[in-house]
């Protein structure tokens, strides 16, 4: 985020959006990212935890209209493996990273 801030948030307003799951690590992400990123950059952060992530979404899809709810899809549709983030999210950007880091050590990290 702290990368992106900088590096996007020259010219267009930047909007960032982070989701957990622990109130706890929101907040410590939330001041870290407050502390790194200078105040030139325009961005809109929103920190949210997970539980209000899904209220918001259900109020959404209740407002438009749609039947479904959220918490009617399983967890495990939500969640991404390793094998995933690994082709999806790191092969793509591998030759970007200026870092010698493998895909596991930064999953492990995420996770």
């Amino acid at each position: 985020m702290v990368f992106d801030a900088d590096f996007y948030g020259i010219g267009a307003p930047l909007k960032q959006l982070f989701i957990s799951r622990s109130h706890r690590i929101k907040d410590l992400v939330k001041g870290l990212l407050e502390d790194a990123v200078n105040d030139e950059s325009r961005s809109d952060r929103l920190f949210l935890s997970y539980v209000r992530m899904l209220r918001d979404v259900n109020a959404a899809l209740t407002k438009l209209g749609f039947p479904v709810r959220l918490s009617a899809l399983k967890e495990s549709d939500l969640q991404r493996g390793f094998l995933e983030f690994k082709a999806d999210f790191f092969l793509p950007i591998k030759k970007d990273l200026k870092t010698k880091l493998t895909a596991l050590v930064i999953w492990t990290q995420i996770r």
